[in-house]
């Protein structure tokens, strides 16, 4: 792992779809199938298998409160 890699890894945080800043990094992955900066910048919480899926169930959780 590079530095520029250690550096955005350690800048990852937990996806949060109540944050909007979080939805558009989604969104902006679902539509091109990349991460605005090459690297995801969310955590892969358990028990989620990758992390569209995890968003994918976040924000439908979310939606149906």
């Amino acid at each position: 792992m590079n530095k520029i890699e250690f550096l955005a890894y350690n800048q990852r945080h937990l996806f949060d779809p109540a944050n909007k800043a979080d939805r558009k990094a989604a969104k902006y992955f679902f539509e091109t199938h990349s991460w605005e900066k090459g690297i995801c910048p969310f955590h892969l919480e358990w028990p989620y298998l990758n992390v569209p899926d995890m968003i994918r169930d976040r924000v439908t959780k979310h939606a149906l409160k």
